[in-house]
């Protein structure tokens, strides 16, 4: 789970070998010297710059020293102010925090409750962005009444629809690059050649009508959302968001059930304890927490109960995580033995050596290795960057043409009003031009289309690529062949489980294996750079963003602060918690944006698993341990790195006196889980599209919302690290138990609606997502004991119920390796012989072929209705007449 802890290794012996060299002349004093610091802070920071570029020097000190002022100086460039001045802090706790949190809490309150209003009018005004889904559960129960063999098909082409590369569509799939989503208005039953999705088709049902139908029963009404949203049972929830959307609430779930038992024992035990023991404590808040434990002698039974209830909640949060983890395996080996055609029968092979780069060739090499009968068909992925280009193009040239057509009917479709085209050449009708354009086009792309089909026929190095996929006829022949090495150079003919064939990224695979291995080296790179640069960045920000600093440089916050003292403590309450909320809700485009450029992954699935694993590493460092980091990240490294155990009392001077903040964390929180509700973004792309096409077309066009931030990526990691927060201060602030469990319960209710009435299906992983997060889960959860064993020694003095409590990182890492021991990535091969005996029985009872969802294809090269072979020669034929 922690992936970006190479990030901080790589940054730290960077550091370290830089500096190592820095010339001997502008060695200087150390950080917290006396006053004429400040003078020599540029030949400081060419020390440092020119030891990156390799000057030999001996320097006197250490390294780390001289790179942590470097540090400091950048976050003094951007922080300006007192030298002794902690750089990245959250507030401390204090007397003032209890008016804060209730200002907090009533502007939480009052904005969920605006929020829900809002949605609920959205929601009936425009129910193609905010209850699509549900409409087509209507459908469902209206056809099922006269044909219970079929349900409407939940499309998924939207997340490749063509518009996407236009920059209109959010990014798309998450990693969805141009050439890719430019391509798959062929597929999307388009016609007239536009490139443009088709509505919903009803297709043959994959379960029985009560799946769906009772869905819609109470959904009617203002606030009907609600009662349908608590009324819809987990199958309905897997059908209609896959296995990934459900383990998302499953999730949500499980926390609700743990803070629940957490939260009893520590809020109806440690709280009176705590109060009791406090009655001195000026800061009333801090009496219900630890803090009359830190500033009183505690009695040795108050911190024997400490101790217990460390094991206490680590006891069963193993227990939960382990139940949760059974109910979920059964839950994937179903979706595994039910996984559809050709997915199940289909693996993904790369490295393919050059013999073997055409579809005859490859499916050869395996009919040879195992037996013709045993595989069905192969397909090598082709490189078609410049027939990508060319549907991109069209796909701009058929929006243009819509938009010209909507300006022309919104004139009265009058002779003299027809919209024109004005450029150097002189003055052109927009609707004939584009016309023109897109039988152009229709040509060019038909041409294209046949040369690399050519060119795969005689293995074209510029067409072929060393990627391919590999179907069999039965699961058991599939199960087999992901097994087994084929030559004995184990680089070549690498085999995997593929991805779902509507979420391959075709261009990626496309690429060379040394340009995919180097983009690796790139991708950590660039992670450096934004651990690095977005620090002093955010710091800066939050720096200015502090009420102190508002009302010091803005007239009007001071003035309104003085005269109306409950203003000073509701800014109070939610400016710093904001503030790091808003910046670190950016986080994923960025990190999504590395993934894009460098990281070449076979599929958007892949890319919201990297997207999980570093999210939920960066907020961890800028949210859970940012009070730790003080003045200098690197000199903290450097700490626990000469001294292991100063973690236990780093953590304990820092945390817990940070307790407050976070219950207005987890406050504000609330407001943010809510906001998802709203779905602004899709509404402003349905209403601008809404103007020159179809309410369906304009609702295809919106969809899906932004993955970046709002995939299941995302979602899993901020989730995890909200859940590894509670934990954390589940015993030194035991309140943030009850703020929690509002803020789970809060998700739950909004992921459910919007992944079973609202957003589009996305691809699924069969709950990958989820084994990240419970890893990370105990992430959060070896921070709680960590920080509970430094509480107890460091602060209390009390050794012996400390290394009573040190055992419990040991059962955590033993529940660590038991979770990794319940394989779930593969079925038993029993359970593989199973379903394709079901499979066949049922062919054999229907008389039919086992039904099929997509296909390992790019669809940039499938014709559309309006492109037939015949057409597509006379685009060819009448393109060379032409030229």
């Amino acid at each position: 789970p922690w992936q970006g802890l190479p990030v901080i290794a790589v940054l730290l012996l960077l550091a370290n070998a830089g500096v190592r060299h820095a010339r001997h002349h502008a060695v200087l004093r150390l950080p917290g010297g006396e006053a004429d610091r400040q003078d020599k802070q540029g030949p400081a920071l060419l020390a440092a710059v020119g030891g990156f570029l390799g000057h030999n020097r001996e320097d006197n000190e250490s390294s780390s020293v001289y790179m942590s002022y470097a540090w400091n100086l950048l976050m003094r460039l951007a922080l300006p102010g007192d030298a002794n001045e902690v750089l990245m802090e959250v507030p401390k706790n204090s007397a003032k925090d209890l008016p804060a949190l209730e200002s907090a809490f009533l502007f939480s309150t009052l904005t969920v409750f605006l929020t829900a209003v809002a949605f609920s009018i959205l929601r009936q005004a425009y129910p193609d962005v905010y209850a699509h889904r549900a409409k087509l559960y209507e459908e469902t129960n209206e056809a099922a009444s006269a044909s219970p063999g079929y349900t409407p098909h939940i499309s998924r082409s939207s997340s490749f629809n063509s518009i996407s590369t236009l920059g209109l569509n959010g990014g798309a799939n998450g990693i969805n690059g141009a050439s890719n989503g430019a391509t798959n208005g062929a597929t999307n039953g388009v016609s007239g050649g536009s490139g443009l999705a088709s509505p919903v088709s009803p297709t043959k049902r994959t379960g029985p009508p009560s799946e769906t139908g009772p869905l819609l029963a109470q959904s009617s009404g203002f606030f009907g959302w609600l009662p349908a949203v608590w009324s819809v049972t987990d199958d309905q929830i897997i059908a209609a968001a896959g296995l990934d959307g459900f383990m998302l609430i499953e999730y949500c779930r499980l926390v609700q059930l743990l803070l629940l038992l957490v939260g009893t024992a520590t809020v109806g035990l440690l709280c009176p304890l705590h109060y009791f023991n406090g009655e001195a404590y000026e800061d009333k808040l801090s009496r219900l927490g630890v803090g009359p434990l830190l500033k009183h002698k505690a009695s040795p039974s108050l911190l024997w109960i400490h101790a217990g209830t460390v094991w206490f909640v680590v006891l069963v949060s193993l227990k939960l995580l382990f139940m949760a983890q059974r109910r979920f395996l059964e839950r994937r080996f179903k979706w595994l033995s039910e996984m559809p055609l050709p997915r199940a029968t289909t693996l993904l092979v790369e490295n393919i050596p050059a013999p073997c780069r055409s579809d005859e060739a490859l499916r050869d090499y395996f009919a040879r290795v195992f037996s013709v009968d045993v595989v069905e068909a192969a397909y090598v992925v082709r490189r078609t960057s410049k027939l990508c280009a060319l549907r991109k193009r069209k796909a701009e040239v058929q929006y243009a043409f819509l938009v010209a057509q909507a300006k022309w009917d919104r004139a009265g479709r009058r002779p003299g009003k027809r919209p024109m085209v004005h450029s150097l050449a002189g003055s052109q009708d927009a609707i004939e031009l584009h016309r023109l354009q897109l039988r152009e086009l229709r040509a060019r792309i038909a041409e294209e289309r046949c040369r690399v089909e050519a060119g795969v026929t005689v293995m074209d190095n510029e067409v072929c690529s060393e990627a391919g996929f590999v179907t069999f006829t039965s699961r058991q022949w599939c199960r087999l062949a992901l097994q087994e090495r084929y030559c004995a150079n184990a680089s070549e003919f690498v085999v995997s489980m593929p991805p779902d064939p509507g979420d391959v990224l075709y261009e990626n695979l496309a690429q060379p294996m040394a340009i995919r291995q180097t983009g690796g080296l790139l991708c950590w790179l660039s992670l450096i750079a934004i651990f690095c640069l977005w620090m002093p960045v955010v710091f800066s920000i939050a720096s200015a963003t502090k009420l102190s600093a508002l009302r010091k440089h803005v007239v009007l916050v001071e003035m309104v602060c003085h005269q109306f003292p409950t203003v000073h403590s509701f800014l109070e309450g939610v400016l710093a918690t904001a503030a790091l909320n808003f910046f670190m809700a950016m986080m994923p485009s960025f990190l999504m944006f590395v993934v894009r450029r460098f990281l070449s992954v076979e599929s958007g699935g892949k890319a919201q698993l990297k997207l999980q694993g570093w999210y939920f590493s960066f907020q961890v460092i800028f949210v859970l341990l940012v009070t730790t980091i003080g003045r200098s990240f690197i000199l903290r490294v450097e700490q626990i790195v000469k001294d292991w155990t100063s973690i236990f009392e780093l953590l304990a001077q820092t945390l817990p006196d940070a307790s407050h903040f976070y219950l207005n964390y987890f406050v504000f929180g609330w407001v943010t889980a809510c906001l998802e509700l709203l779905r602004a973004a899709n509404l402003a792309k349905y209403l601008a599209f809404r103007a020159v096409t179809t309410p369906e077309e304009a609702r295809e066009w919106s969809e899906p919302e932004n993955q970046d931030s709002y995939g299941i990526g995302a979602r899993m990691a901020s989730v995890a690290l909200m859940a590894s927060t509670a934990l954390v201060y589940c015993t030194c602030s035991p309140v943030i138990t009850i703020v929690a469990w509002v803020y789970f319960t809060l998700c739950r209710l909004v992921y459910t609606y919007l992944l079973v009435f609202a957003e589009t299906k996305k691809p699924d992983q069969g709950g990958h997502p989820w084994v990240v997060a419970l890893n990370h889960t105990l992430v959060g959860l070896a921070i709680f004991v960590v920080l509970a064993v430094g509480v107890l020694f460091k602060r209390a003095g009390a050794s012996y119920p400390a290394l009573a409590t040190c055992p419990a990182l040991l059962a955590i890492w033993v529940g660590h390796r038991r979770l990794e021991n319940m394989v779930w990535r593969t079925l038993p091969f029993e359970a593989v012989a199973k379903a394709d005996h079901v499979a066949r029985a049922k062919s054999k009872d229907s008389g039919q072929e086992p039904a099929r969802v997509g296909q390992y294809a790019q669809p940039e090269l499938m014709w559309s209705p309006d492109e037939s072979p015949a057409r597509q020669r006379q685009y060819v034929s009448r393109r060379r007449r032409t030229m």
